[in-house]
């Protein structure tokens, strides 16, 4: 099991994303389309685990901060630009029972209409051979020659116009990109449509407690030889030092060589 490092911290500190369309305020065009309201008349919401890529049509694009988009933002997406989304809800008609994308969440209190989108690639069509693992932290900036920023991990082009992070710079992660076929992990999403490849950059470390919630997952697995070697009692507490990524799964290292799944309990950050 390769090991990896994380700090979970606050936006305050660090600050969040990387695209400047998404991350600092440009005036409200009237080329903007309208995003459709009385969402709640709709049909049923819901919202919807998933990742992937979205492309804006011929027009620019008004941002809402709430994922009714009743509040404007006051920030705007150019027209046939692709934007990574972590989050988005659906509409089920409760007519016709035919469920529709209504949002996508594409940076930190920043949700697109679907209306304006003409394209939506999911991350769960990229091939099999790749994960995407929901979890946040921070990566440090290693590459003396900085980071460059990708649309996805798998793109062989950088984004155009992107300036490359800084080595020794932090940012925060939203989700992590692994190897199904090896485990590797290939890079982070730092922004609401940046990538950063693994070979530029490495997870910040933080102690943390972990608490037992679920016996059903609470087996400890010894890296070693793989297996779990004894089963950890709910409301027990255990101080963690590092976490691992194994495909889809979170895991948190309780003791030398020996790791716990996040689905069995929960972690907070400590000194």
């Amino acid at each position: 099991m390769k090991k990896s490092f994380m700090l979970l911290c606050s936006a305050a500190m660090l600050g969040v994303g990387l695209i400047s369309a998404l991350d600092t305020p440009t005036p409200v065009s009237a080329a903007t389309e309208a995003a459709t309201q009385n969402v709640s008349s709709k049909g049923k919401i819901s919202t919807v685990a998933d990742n992937g890529v979205v492309t804006l049509g011929n027009k620019a694009q008004q941002l809402y901060v709430d994922a009714a988009m009743m509040k404007p933002a006051n920030r705007i997406l150019p027209a046939g630009s692709r934007w990574q989304y972590s989050t988005k809800l659906a509409i089920t008609d409760s007519t016709t029972g035919i469920t529709q994308d209504y949002a996508y969440y594409v940076g930190r209190d920043l949700w697109l209409p679907a209306t304006a989108v003409t394209l939506a690639d999911s991350a769960k069509k990229l091939p099999s051979k790749y994960v995407v693992n929901r979890d946040q932290g921070t990566v440090i900036i290693t590459n003396r020659s900085g980071a460059a920023l990708y649309h996805m991990i798998t793109d062989s082009t950088p984004i155009a116009g992107a300036q490359k992070l800084a080595v020794n710079t932090r940012w925060h992660y939203a989700h992590v990109l692994v190897a199904n076929e090896n485990n590797v992990v290939l890079g982070y999403l730092v922004g609401g449509n940046a990538y950063v490849k693994a070979a530029d950059a490495q997870i910040v470390q933080q102690h943390g407690i972990f608490t037992i919630t679920n016996a059903k997952t609470a087996g400890v697995i010894d890296d070693r030889i793989g297996k779990s070697v004894r089963n950890l009692p709910v409301g027990s507490a255990w101080r963690t030092d590092r976490v691992d990524y194994v495909w889809a799964s979170v895991y948190y290292r309780v003791a030398t060589h020996q790791w716990v799944l996040s689905t069995a309990g929960t972690w907070r950050a400590s000194k």
